[in-house]
């Protein structure tokens, strides 16, 4: 069974399974890109599938063995002494149960590899929204390798539990008032282009501003949420246009209410008013048809509030968390656009960055980082 979770000092989570486990999504996620990827047409895909594949690099040296590994309890010493409370055996027949499981162990190996919160959060972004699109049937033609709609399919269920799995973990040390809105954020606006044209750069940064900046379990759990929603879309959102957009359609909703409240008053007085007959009928049909059309615009300008609604609520929420965050941190918190902004200023200057020199540029903010020794 797939287990994924968090870490003793929230540096990222654990992901674990036996071995046929941690293959099974190994190839769920290398298969599902190889056959997506080469499909899409932004600039960006390739980059983004290349970093799926180091998820695929980390987990396939671990059911390799290459990482972590124990035994995990399956209680098959504990069956024997079960059949005799759910059931009275027959003589002789509990020493030969106990007598068959004897042969087996009692633990099983799973193996694990841990991997950190950022890039986790980015691997759950990425692989909800490119199993959230249709794909085309075309798309199986000429494939270097064998692969179907069926296998397609089943390859998204696995991705999709793998996903779920890690919301669990996260879920489980979100503050309660964070959950609902974060999490329905995050799934319902999982932009696929933007994820596609994250920079990965930004995702190293993170990564050593996450283990540098909050150095404990505990302030590591006050900043999960700006985590959250820093690797959602919600940056790109604009407070003051969607505050207006919010007004623009309370204003529409309170024009069809009051339209359906007019309609109702005038059709009780016609009922009143009126003898039955087929004109008041034909009347009557038409105010009707004319009211579900109106209640329909309600319905969808509810479901528009209801977005912006979330939307707003998690903007709120996200800058709220920076200004905490810059409170408490001693090195400062950048957002992607902050960041973007401030390595083109650095490249005018200094010219185009190469993995040693940035490799020097993270140094200077966070200092050393030995990753080998990393507390998780």
């Amino acid at each position: 069974m797939l287990i994924i979770e968090n870490t003793p000092q929230l540096a990222g989570i654990t992901i674990k399974g036996d071995y046929q486990d941690l293959k099974s999504l190994h190839r769920a996620i290398s298969n599902f890109s190889e056959f997506y990827f080469p499909h899409q047409d932004n600039v960006n895909a390739g980059n983004c599938h290349e970093c799926l594949l180091g998820l695929c690099y980390d987990l396939r040296h671990a059911f390799q063995g290459d990482r972590n590994f124990e035994s995990m309890e399956n209680n098959a010493d504990r069956i024997a002494g079960m059949v005799g409370i759910i059931t009275e055996p027959a003589k002789g027949e509990m020493e030969l149960i106990k007598a068959a499981r004897a042969a087996y162990g009692n633990g099983n190996l799973y193996f694990s590899v841990e991997v950190l919160y950022p890039w986790a959060l980015y691997y759950t972004q990425v692989l909800h929204s490119i199993t959230d699109v249709a794909y085309s049937k075309a798309w199986f033609e000429n494939l270097d390798f064998p692969y179907d709609e069926y296998q397609a399919e089943k390859d998204v269920a696995s991705i999709h539990q793998f996903v779920l799995l890690i919301w669990e973990a996260i879920r489980n040390v979100l503050p309660p008032q964070d959950v609902k809105s974060i999490y329905d954020y995050c799934r319902m606006f999982a932009k696929e282009d933007y994820y596609m044209s994250y920079p990965d750069m930004y995702l190293e940064w993170l990564c050593s501003w996450w283990v540098s900046a909050l150095c404990n379990r505990e302030d590591r759990q006050s900043m999960l949420s700006l985590l959250c929603l820093e690797l959602s879309s919600v940056n790109e959102e604009d407070e003051l246009e969607i505050q207006d957009e919010l007004d623009e359609i309370q204003d529409e909703l309170n024009k069809i209410q009051e339209k359906l409240d007019k309609k109702q008053e005038e059709l009780k007085e016609t009922r009143h008013e009126s003898e039955e007959g087929s004109e008041t009928k034909k009347g009557e049909q038409e105010e009707a048809n004319n009211s579900r059309s109106s209640i329909q615009d309600k319905n969808f300008l509810l479901f528009n509030k209801e977005l912006h609604e979330l939307t707003l609520s998690c903007l709120q929420m996200y800058d709220g968390y920076i200004a905490e965050a810059n409170l408490k941190c001693l090195i400062p918190f950048q957002s992607m656009d902050e960041y973007m902004d401030e390595i083109h200023e650095y490249v005018k200057t200094h010219g185009q960055f190469y993995q040693d020199s940035y490799d020097e540029y993270i140094e200077r903010i966070f200092g050393s980082i030995d990753w080998d020794r990393l507390e998780w």
